[in-house]
């Protein structure tokens, strides 16, 4: 993998998880796991169509609109998360 395209995704990754009110530890798990995903379609798609470029397009288009994306995780999160959040900002 090319370096531009290991940037593209973990700009991808970032582009969710910095909105998220989350501790730290919990962003950083929820960006590996995302660059985990991503990396995996980008493999796959790789294969399939021997192109980067146009895997890096069908990573973006499987992965789905960032913020969609972003909001569904908050959703997902435990109403603590952002309390926690809140006072790891403060210590």
């Amino acid at each position: 993998m090319s370096e531009t395209i290991s940037c593209e995704l973990l700009r991808l990754v970032e582009t969710v998880v910095r909105p998220i009110r989350a501790r730290h530890s919990r962003k950083r798990q929820m960006r590996d796991e995302l660059l985990g995903h991503l990396n995996a379609i980008y493999d796959e798609e790789l294969q399939r169509l021997g192109d980067e470029q146009q895997a890096m397009a069908q990573v973006r288009r499987r992965f789905g609109e960032p913020a969609a994306v972003s909001r569904e995780i908050r959703r997902s999160l435990s109403w603590r998360e952002p309390i926690h959040y809140v006072l790891e900002q403060q210590s």
